[in-house]
């Protein structure tokens, strides 16, 4: 194939409510969105507060750090600091630091199903999850966060 779409999971933040998580090793941070983390009513450390760059040269300001937000992914728990981002397309974005404490990896098979392999140390646990695809509504080209396909 010549081009394949972004892929997510399902994570329940602090038992609060499961949200689509973006997969994206190409990314410096583990994000998520401002409207997220209002509903969530949460705190954060807001006296960190950055730009981040994205995939189409454009800016997104970080409001603020979550500091060791419970995740739960399939029954397994981790603890991930996360930025709250003002302007997203996703409700949460993990980035190559959730790859680097899971040592993720993802598995693709001949039919196209795409798979996430995660070691969960604390529980000595190895997690293989199904994926899913994220297409934005309405255009089969392009995914929630305006980036499009990733081309291989």
């Amino acid at each position: 194939q010549d081009s394949l779409p972004l892929r997510v999971i399902m994570a329940n933040i602090n038992g609060k409510g499961d949200f689509e998580a973006v997969l994206d090793m190409g990314s410096s941070f583990i994000t998520m969105s401002r409207l997220v983390w209002k509903r969530l009513g949460y705190s954060i450390q807001d006296n960190i507060q950055m730009h981040m760059e994205n995939a189409n040269a454009g800016h997104s300001l970080m409001m603020g750090l979550m500091h060791n937000t419970q995740v739960t992914i399939s029954g397994a728990d981790f603890f991930l600091q996360i930025f709250v981002v003002e302007t997203t397309a996703f409700e949460i974005l993990l980035g190559m630091p959730f790859f680097a404490l899971t040592r993720g990896q993802v598995s693709f098979d001949p039919t196209g199903n795409v798979n996430l392999i995660l070691i969960n140390l604390n529980m000595n646990r190895r997690l293989n999850l199904p994926t899913q695809a994220h297409v934005k509504e309405g255009n089969e080209n392009q995914n929630q966060s305006g980036i499009g396909y990733l081309g291989f």
